[in-house]
């Protein structure tokens, strides 16, 4: 015969219960913060093995994609913003933001 376990303070069992759903909770979501980091970090390495007519530049502190096709495109006869939309294409963005450390592909001109 197998022993029953009785749940003695149920306020406590629920504490417990609560504190543990949001430990596993934080354990899920950093696991998925940094798989995805993984994955957009990843894709810059594969698409610039694949189209040799792009640079790499890490990302630094305060960069935004305006500034640096600004910086690239200066002195040439191009759209600011058709250099824009191409980083944005190239490295998957969506309307995600900048991290340091970040590498990002910017189209030779």
């Amino acid at each position: 015969m197998k022993k029953r376990t009785l749940i003695v303070n149920k306020r406590r069992f629920i504490s417990f219960l609560f504190v543990t759903g949001l430990f596993l909770f934080a354990i899920f979501f950093a696991g998925f913060t940094w798989m995805s980091d993984q994955m957009a970090y990843g894709m810059a390495d594969q698409v610039q093995s694949q189209s040799p007519s792009c640079k790499r530049i890490i990302v630094q502190e305060g960069d935004t994609v305006w500034a640096l096709a600004k910086k690239e495109i200066q002195g040439k006869n191009r759209d600011t913003r058709e250099l824009v939309r191409e980083i944005y294409r190239l490295n998957n963005l969506g309307k995600s933001t900048l991290h340091p450390g970040q590498p990002l592909l910017i189209p030779n001109i």
